[in-house]
């Protein structure tokens, strides 16, 4: 009997190792283009403004109306790999940046935003969120110029930076859908992501009552073939796990 319970037990520990050594803890720089590295991860944090376009900063895009900044360096995003079962285990974004609203001053933000919780599904190379991840904020900003009268505020004074939120007449959204993400064939970097919406508009435009006033991508952008193509990818993979089991195979 004690030697069944011994054999028992390291069964059990010898299954309970297989099951962790299967987990893989990725980490990806997701910073913007440095010195050190002038690829960077493409991380990005746009924001919806009535100053674009004609201001530095706007997106290229044409008839964009937001700016885009990179994440500073040591912007990095962990994910707890298992088979194809995605966890994001945490997230640091650094978002020190300077926006020129062109002759009317800038804005200094000196913040960090952090991300915890959410799941999706590996699909290929492919990441598709199921369940939201919770963001949060902390830190500063400062105002140049014009801006500073016309918010009421003092130039090169640090305000919470929850206060811009409510001078822009943006509602943040703390529960954040993070779509789909691409990754390298090998998962060792994100080549590209849908938007993250963080903050939707208010009242007033741009961009309008419950539109995207600001968003996170955690690489360039991708584009509508490759959407499309990453949509076919995902439909087959819940066709798959919706076949009853009892389905005969699909003759080929």
């Amino acid at each position: 009997m004690i030697r069944s319970l011994g054999v028992s037990a390291a069964l059990t520990a010898v299954l309970a190792l297989g099951s962790v050594s299967q987990a893989t803890l990725f980490t990806y720089d997701v910073s913007g283009p440095g010195p050190a590295d002038p690829s960077g991860g493409g991380g990005t944090v746009n924001s919806v403004s009535s100053f674009c376009p004609g201001s530095p900063g706007c997106s290229a895009s044409p008839g964009s109306d937001w700016f885009v900044g990179p994440f500073s360096p040591g912007s990095t995003v962990s994910l707890d790999i298992t088979g194809n079962a995605v966890t994001l285990t945490g997230a640091t974004l650094n978002i020190n940046l300077t926006t020129v609203l062109g002759v009317i001053g800038s804005i200094i933000t000196n913040v960090t935003a952090t991300m915890t919780g959410g799941t999706g599904t590996l699909n290929g190379a492919n990441i598709l969120w199921s369940t939201p991840t919770t963001v949060a904020s902390t830190g500063t900003f400062q105002c140049t110029g014009g801006i500073c009268t016309l918010a009421g505020l003092t130039a090169g004074m640090d305000y919470p930076i929850a206060l811009l939120s409510s001078i822009a007449g943006t509602t943040p959204v703390s529960s954040v859908d993070l779509g789909q993400w691409f990754l390298k064939s090998d998962l060792s970097r994100v080549t590209g992501s849908t938007r993250a919406v963080v903050a939707l508009g208010g009242s007033s435009g741009p961009p309008g009552l419950g539109q995207p006033a600001q968003w996170y991508t955690f690489g360039p952008e991708p584009s509508e073939i490759a959407l499309v193509l990453a949509g076919l990818g995902v439909l087959g993979l819940r066709l798959r796990r919706a076949r009853p089991a009892s389905d005969p195979p699909v003759a080929s």
